[in-house]
């Protein structure tokens, strides 16, 4: 009977830490937060590609980071649904992230019970990471949910005995799911490992025709996506080079190395779970993965070759080892998490009761601060669609607009959401710029900005010789009394120079300061960008 009263315990404490979750992860969806520069290179990709664009890898913007295609198909359905809006945007990502909290609650349940189940469980809950990317136009909530729904279907397969029905769901689930989860392919790597090894340890029929099956039929599906995407994003130079950050150092001493090895592993949990304790964490994973080896060989090896497999591509500089690029490892690591508490959580003595409560707290609490403040205020990175609502209703024909290099893409974006239906306009984008003598500045490049019929971004002219036409638009440019100035992503020392300098060469009639974005109104008719050093097509400001 208490063993009974004590299940129904743990059952209503588990929906109330989904609940929970649930709770965190809708708040800040339906906070609706403008988007922010990273969010707005996915967006204005989607909104100026059609569905066929998509299928046939056909990009607006090439050289920036592209989620799977099946991902962008969806997203692409959610706003010709509801219409081309942020919450549609995000919705995917919404409905992952609260599909992924209950299913790992089912997976949860299959290496842990008992108290140690609500550990795990709330860890995965409360995590930061995993709420924030609940609501982000990004495919990292997809690739936890992906992650999850494979383990249980894998531990559904086994459970029936590896029969031809179940284990066929399995292999076409798996040759879908890559095509809208790039990251599933780390998990189903570790499931046809343990096929592999079922099949060498137990030497049955059945393991043979499943692994051939996965072989066959993910092989094929992987060399289609390979060559319809993947192969194109690891050539190219520069998102690599964006990634720099998550490889290992290439020309380093082994120490180095070996220290970067150290660090990754140790920031794996805080860029993952939440968790600030990453010491800690780490112990207790490890005494999870030692638990788990002795008891369920096969398991320790599904959950654990995916992280074994991307800190070793990440050494050989072909995926970056970083926080919302692992998030599909969130599973894993809370369960090896859990279930290291769960060594001390077992023992009687008075002592280790007291240890396994220190370190509940320890693991939990901070998590929970964050979660909890991270939920009471509005999280905004970049508030541009205000600056941009602001900037449709006062923008007349003839005024000048500088951007910001990183604001471009919010501009473009927004000038689309917005209907601000402008066929070209010329634009001055502020670039930061470095000096011979290492002093910094602005350097301004005119480009031509064209719109879609949408008013979407859909491409850029740049300012190649001869420059007659230039030079004939930047006229206007020049000694222009109404010059505005759209600051995004900026940096903030940077951005009080310019400000500085525009006021003591102007006059300053309008400001709007947002979160992480600003605009300003200049009457700039009593100087000429146009004779300030205009070489190439470009003005340089250097800050002395």
């Amino acid at each position: 009977m208490q063993n009974v009263e004590s299940h129904k315990i743990i059952l209503y404490l588990c929906i109330g830490i989904i609940a929970l979750g649930g709770f965190f992860r809708a708040k800040h969806y339906i906070d609706n937060n403008s988007l922010w520069s990273d969010e707005c290179y996915l967006a204005l990709d989607i909104a100026t590609r059609s569905f066929s664009d998509i299928i046939d890898n056909q990009s607006t913007l090439p050289l920036q980071p592209k989620p799977s295609p099946g991902y962008l198909v969806v997203v692409k359905l959610m706003t010709k649904i509801f219409g081309d809006n942020e919450l549609a945007l995000r919705a995917i990502s919404f409905f992952c992230g609260i599909s992924a909290l209950i299913l790992f609650y089912i997976l949860l349940k299959q290496y842990i019970s008992g108290y140690a189940l609500l550990i795990g469980l709330s860890i995965f809950a409360i995590a930061k990471p995993l709420i924030y990317f609940s609501a982000e136009i990004k495919p990292y909530s997809t690739d936890v949910f992906a992650a999850i729904l494979l383990y249980l279907i894998y531990a559904h397969v086994v459970k029936r005995g590896f029969l031809f029905s179940s284990s066929f769901g399995l292999i076409i689930l798996g040759a879908l799911i890559m095509w809208f989860s790039y990251a599933s392919l780390f998990i189903l790597s570790a499931i046809g490992f343990v096929l592999l090894l079922r099949l060498i340890t137990m030497k049955e029929r059945k393991y043979a025709l499943v692994l051939g099956f996965c072989i066959l039929v993910w092989g094929a599906s992987f060399f289609v996506l390979y060559t319809h995407s993947i192969k194109g994003m690891l050539g190219n130079d520069y998102l690599l080079g964006s990634w720099v950050y998550g490889f290992m150092p290439a020309n380093a001493s082994w120490g180095t190395k070996l220290s970067w090895v150290k660090d990754s592993l140790l920031n794996m949990f805080s860029g993952v779970t939440g968790i600030a304790s990453t010491v800690l964490a780490g112990v207790l994973f490890m005494a999870g993965a030692y638990q788990l080896i002795k008891e369920d060989v096969e398991n320790f090896f599904l959950l654990n070759i995916p992280l074994a497999l991307a800190l070793s591509l990440a050494i050989l500089h072909k995926y970056p080892f970083y926080e919302r690029m692992i998030l599909f490892l969130a599973p894993a690591l809370c369960v090896g998490i859990s279930r290291g508490v769960t060594l001390f959580l077992e023992r009687k003595e008075i002592i280790s009761r007291i240890g396994s409560t220190i370190i509940v707290a320890i693991l939990l609490i901070q998590p929970l601060q964050v979660a909890f403040a991270y939920t009471a205020k509005t999280y905004i990175l970049e508030d541009m669609r205000p600056i941009m609502e602001h900037l449709k209703t006062n923008y007349k024909k003839g005024d000048a607009v500088f951007l910001n290099n990183s604001a471009q893409y919010a501009f473009g974006y927004y000038h689309g959401a917005l209907n601000f239906f402008q066929d070209q306009l010329l634009v001055g984008k502020l670039v930061n710029l470095v000096g011979e003598k290492g002093n910094v500045g602005i350097k301004i490049n005119y480009e031509y900005h064209n719109y879609d019929e949408h008013g979407y971004l859909r491409g850029i002219t740049l300012n190649f010789p001869p420059y007659n036409l230039l030079k004939n638009d930047i006229k206007w440019f020049a000694h222009n009394k109404r010059s505005w100035f759209v600051i995004s992503h900026f940096d903030k020392e940077l951005e009080s120079w310019l400000v500085h300098r525009l006021d003591s060469v102007g006059r300053r009639d309008f400001m709007q300061k947002g979160v992480g974005a600003s605009l300003y109104l200049y009457d700039l008719s009593e100087i000429s960008i146009e004779g300030e050093n205009l070489t190439n097509g470009a003005t340089y400001w250097i800050m002395e």
